[in-house]
């Protein structure tokens, strides 16, 4: 049976309790992908362009010619410290083209349902069409679509 336990101990529980929840709000807010730039160039359009250029996408996900993830994520961030977007790096970086990737999938996962349509569920969502459907499962699909779909 463990030990009882003491009015200081609970004071020091309380106040290691009160340190991390100070030190974990004073965490510099994320900042949205789709609303960081300019304007025009935000880190999400910087990103699917370098991944719908060329064999960008290709290189990314099955590369054989000795260049790292990190390398390629960087040649990213490059791009959108071109444009003005400074505070992304490359940790955050893979995980948002799995999440992209994702997102993709779940789409492509509406798309081969037999029988696949809009649902009574859906409608009371407000979605009204198969396309918005897709569209809710992956914002980006269109710009997806053409390097995810082979």
């Amino acid at each position: 049976m463990p030990p009882k336990r003491t009015q200081r101990a609970t004071v020091e529980t309380t106040s290691a309790a009160s340190t991390q929840a100070n030190s974990a709000t004073s965490r510099t807010p994320a900042i949205p992908w789709d609303s960081d730039g300019d304007g025009v160039d935000t880190s999400i359009s910087v990103l699917l362009d370098w991944l719908t250029t060329g064999t960008n996408f290709k290189r990314y996900r099955g590369n054989t010619s000795g260049t790292t993830k990190v390398t390629m994520i960087q040649e990213v961030l490059d791009e959108m410290a071109a444009v003005g977007i400074t505070h992304r790096n490359v940790k955050g970086g893979q995980p948002k083209i799995a999440e992209l990737q994702g997102s993709y999938g779940k789409a492509c996962d509406i798309l081969r349902k037999t029988g696949s349509g809009v649902t009574d569920e859906d409608i009371r969502n407000g979605t009204s069409n198969l396309r918005k459907l897709i569209l809710k499962a992956c914002k980006y699909f269109d710009d997806l679509d053409p390097i995810l779909s082979d």
